[in-house]
């Protein structure tokens, strides 16, 4: 008998970052041109749904009519399951109900329950209005619109931009003014930008190409509070932005760079692909390595 394969979030040595990074990729194919429209569906189970056999669920999903290539990125995506527009013809509608058919004898075998409040369905452009009403009505679920989060990073469908990552640069701000700068030295301040603000937005860039214009919002920030605030504006900067975050082995105090920081995080991205030979890489490698 084949060996269980658990949850990527409990295998060692592996992150939940390729979760993201793959229904990135995900919802980057939906409006591709495809007869009919590509359909995600983002569902929501319970949180011990992943002690449960992938080998169990393949042979339960098979059996009911699901798509041999939805039960393969079933056991990648966690549960988000891709239709291919290749797949929709007159028997559409019958696939879905036998998808809904299969988390119904799921939820009798293992008392587990899909959340219809929070699960949903991503629409391709080329999907028509009354397709749409159907396969809401046979789901129940609701229709998601792009941009949405998923563990806190926005996926999106196209070119990332800076109002996506407003949520990032506003938790940075607001914990900068919870902190009332003023009672603090400047090493305490270059203690925090170090150690906790530089942190906030590493997630994102470690799966994200985050556009220029965004970087500079957050160099803006770290800098008004390492300078301080008077009277509401910000005080002269005495040192550009990116001789501070030079060595201190070169003078310079040593902080992140943020703009650098993401090139190393992609280049270690890019290494795992190359070096690796889990489901993830050889996704990755069919796609962009030639």
């Amino acid at each position: 008998m084949a060996r269980r394969q658990p949850s990527v979030t409990f295998i060692l040595g592996r992150s939940i970052f390729e979760n993201i990074s793959l229904t990135q990729e995900m919802i980057h194919s939906i409006n591709k041109p495809a007869r009919g429209g590509n359909v995600v569906l983002k569902l929501d189970m319970a949180k011990a749904y992943d002690s449960v056999g992938w080998n169990l669920l393949h042979h339960v999903l098979s059996a009911f009519g699901c798509f041999e290539h939805i039960c393969h990125l079933q056991t990648m995506y966690f549960f988000a399951m891709i239709l291919s527009g290749n797949e929709w013809n007159s028997k559409s509608k019958a696939s879905v109900r036998a998808i809904a058919r299969t988390l119904e004898i799921y939820e009798t075998w293992f008392g587990q329950k899909v959340n219809k409040d929070k699960s949903s369905i991503i629409f391709s452009k080329h999907i028509t209005a009354a397709r749409k009403r159907s396969l809401l009505r046979i789901t129940g679920f609701y229709e998601e619109t792009l941009p949405f989060k998923y563990v806190g990073v926005p996926i999106i469908c196209g070119r990332l931009k800076l109002v996506h990552l407003d949520e990032v640069v506003g938790k940075i701000q607001e914990r900068i003014d919870g902190w009332k700068a003023r009672l603090l030295s400047n090493g305490a301040r270059l203690l925090l930008i170090k150690h906790v603000l530089g942190s906030i937005p590493i997630h994102l860039l470690s799966i994200l190409q985050v556009p220029k214009s965004v970087i500079v919002s957050l160099n803006r920030c770290f800098g008004n509070f390492f300078w301080g605030m008077k009277e509401g504006k910000p005080k002269k900067h005495w040192r550009a932005w990116d001789g501070r975050c030079k060595p201190v082995q070169e003078g310079e105090a040593g902080i992140r760079n943020i703009a650098e920081t993401q090139k190393e995080l992609h280049m270690k991205f890019a290494w795992k692909i190359l070096t690796e030979n889990s489901q993830w890489s050889r996704f990755f490698k069919a796609k962009y390595v030639k």
